[in-house]
């Protein structure tokens, strides 16, 4: 369903607009497809406001509903934690060899050689 409107007339030339609901398919493609079963947009929204009120009003269905939403909450955060757990190893490896790099700076065990390949490897040159 799509919202739709129109205006009309009246006899003392007042204009007034009607919003509607019609098919989707029918709007999109004619009358081929669908017809347009519109639907005023008051009715429309006053009708879902009352069946949802009489749904959720009803405790094991609106327990179900939050279940279920909650699930799906949980279920998408899922391969967010994984993907931090892996940064987060991946973040302890680089500090552990910073580390390491800054003792054997600091007692002078690296060769020049070593050294360079070093901070090739971090990327300093």
């Amino acid at each position: 369903m799509v919202s739709s409107r129109t205006k009309s007339k009246s006899k003392s030339g007042e204009i007034k607009k009607h919003l509607y609901y019609s098919c989707g398919a029918f709007r999109n493609k004619g009358s081929s497809v669908c017809s347009v079963n519109s639907i005023r947009k008051q009715v429309a929204e006053e009708e879902v406001m009352n069946r949802l009120t009489r749904v959720l009003s009803k405790d094991n269905i609106l327990k179900a509903i939050v279940d279920k939403m909650n699930h799906r909450l949980s279920t998408r955060t899922l391969p967010l934690q994984a993907e931090l757990e892996r940064i987060i190893g991946q973040l302890d490896k680089v500090c552990s060899e910073n580390r390491n790099t800054s003792i054997c700076l600091s007692l002078g065990t690296w060769t020049n050689r070593s050294l360079l390949e070093e901070c090739k490897r971090f990327r300093l040159i």
